[in-house]
Formats: structure tokens, sequence, C-alpha cells
């Protein structure tokens, strides 16, 4: 089927760069939340959370990141619950997808990491 705006696929190295920052900035918000509402396991969590955040952002062993992020946003799902600031299961699954996205397409453009 041919595309709608074939013009613009010339800007799929960019894709990973706006996948990257989305997760990081998601990341970035739920740390912040966890660290002001938990306990001792909400803030490793949350420091994990910046961690993979800060890493996503610049772009440095990105397909890494995204096995052990996809790992912390589960963890954080069963270990912490509902009680610790709660974050929706949309967009868990969302974020989840965008991290397996960027496991099989790499980092993308203006990242640290090499690019094969």
């Amino acid at each position: 089927m041919e595309s709608l705006f074939p013009e613009i696929f010339f800007l799929s190295f960019f894709v990973p760069l706006i996948l990257r920052i989305a997760i990081a900035i998601i990341f970035f918000l739920d740390a912040k939340a966890l660290w002001q509402t938990g306990g001792s396991r909400a803030k490793m969590f949350a420091l994990k959370k910046a961690l993979f955040g800060l890493l996503l952002a610049v772009g440095f062993l990105t397909q890494l990141v995204a096995i052990l992020g996809i790992l912390v946003v589960l963890g954080r799902r069963i270990w912490l619950g509902k009680g610790v600031a709660p974050q929706s299961l949309s967009t868990n699954i969302l974020t989840v997808g965008a991290l397996l996205s960027l496991l099989i397409l790499g980092a993308g453009a203006f990242a640290i990491d090499l690019p094969y």
C-alpha cells in the first residue's frame, strides 16, 4: 500500500530520538512522584527510573536500558502496586511498547551509542 506522505521517510532516523525523549520524560515524572510519596522501596524505583531516563535522554546504552526499563516498569507495577503514586495501566503498556521499539530500532539520531 502506498504511503500518504512518502516524502518524509527520510526522517525515519529521528523516530528513536522522539521515543527516547518521550520515555525519558515519563520516567522523570514518575521518579519525581515516587520520590515525593514513597518509602525506601519507592525511592529505589525512583532512582532507577531517573537514571534510566537520563541514559535514554542522552542515548547511552539504549538497548540495555530498554530491557532494564521494561523490567523496572513491570517491577514497579508488581512490587509497588497501586498504593504509591499510581501510574495507569495504559501508560505502562505504551511505555513497554516504546521500549520494545527502541530495543529493535536502536538509539537513533543524536545518541552516544555506536550506530551498529
